[in-house]
């Protein structure tokens, strides 16, 4: 219920935003991002689905890759859980070329790199493509141990949950000892 609330005031500040002008266009975009995620955590997925390609048409006039490849990630989530799995894992391989890129670039786009590989590697999984899956989420790991050895704190969660999706998808294989042994780095 609370969420809901949440978003009713976030809408009705959408609303006032988008009468301003141009210097409010990257808050409007990012609260339309805010109502997407938050769309998708109360599991409408068609109003997720909806604010995600508003944020990800901001972000891209706006010019903000980081925006635009996070919109992706939103807008894959929302088409998978309508069942629309091909375009999702369209929607994943695009966030994640982006994040690559700007990764390239800054470091500081690592954290978002391995969240859109977890993502990916989810979409991987929904069609069938473990192997891929496992590819994608042992980059995650490798991402995410690295940033967890400067801020455990941060990224030792975003560690964990990578360990586990990768453990999930050895399993699927018939990997099952490479599967235990992520699950009990997992929990460590």
């Amino acid at each position: 219920q609370r969420r809901r609330e949440h978003r009713e005031v976030l809408t009705g500040l959408l609303v006032e935003l988008e009468g301003g002008d141009w210097r409010n266009r990257k808050k409007v975009q990012e609260l339309v991002w805010r109502l997407a995620a938050l769309s998708l955590s109360l599991h409408e997925y068609g109003k997720a689905q909806e604010f995600s390609e508003r944020a990800w048409e901001l972000a891209r006039e706006l010019g903000d890759k980081e925006a635009e490849a996070m919109a992706l990630d939103l807008l894959a989530r929302a088409h998978a859980e309508q069942g629309q799995k091909e375009r999702a894992l369209s929607l994943a391989r695009k966030s994640v070329e982006i994040f690559r890129g700007l990764a390239d670039e800054q470091r500081v786009f690592l954290g978002g790199l391995a969240t859109s590989l977890d993502h990916l590697g989810n979409q991987l999984s929904g069609l069938g493509h473990h192997d891929d899956a496992v590819i994608a989420t042992e980059e995650a790991i490798r991402i995410n141990r690295l940033l967890s050895e400067r801020r455990p704190d941060l990224y030792l969660p975003n560690l964990a949950f990578s360990l586990h999706n990768c453990g999930q998808e050895l399993a699927s294989l018939g990997r099952h000892e490479e599967a235990l042994q992520k699950a009990r780095e997992a929990v460590e």
